[in-house]
């Protein structure tokens, strides 16, 4: 709604923020992320947000992302291993039906259709 109010609109074009600024201000005060903003949460994140960000901060953004994103790397590579992993021992399975201790290994069963990797 309060995108559509000229004087909302003419606020935040005189604090120069350009409309993905704006939708990023809005996940950041909508705490509870029900699609809107009240006030105590309007009045929690401005106090939150007020004040200009030092290059320290930025830095420790900058560090932080790069540490998620290393790690991220690393997780998939190992998803992957396992995967060829499973994948290699299932194919070898599929060549003797019984476990080496002669029993017959039950079978995997497939991921739900919404299952995503």
């Amino acid at each position: 709604k309060a995108m559509k109010d000229r004087r909302v609109l003419a606020y935040f074009n005189a604090l120069k923020l350009d409309f993905t600024d704006i939708m990023t201000l809005f996940v950041l005060l909508d705490r509870d992320q029900n699609g809107s903003i009240n006030c105590d949460e309007f009045l929690r994140g401005c106090m939150r947000l007020k004040g200009e960000a030092k290059s320290l901060d930025v830095a420790k953004l900058q560090y932080e992302a790069e540490w998620l994103m290393h790690n991220m790397s690393f997780l998939l590579d190992q998803v992957a291993s396992i995967t060829t992993m499973l994948t290699d021992e299932d194919v070898s399975n599929n060549n003797s039906p019984r476990s080496p201790r002669g029993r017959s290994r039950p079978k995997r069963r497939s991921p739900p259709e919404n299952f995503k990797v």
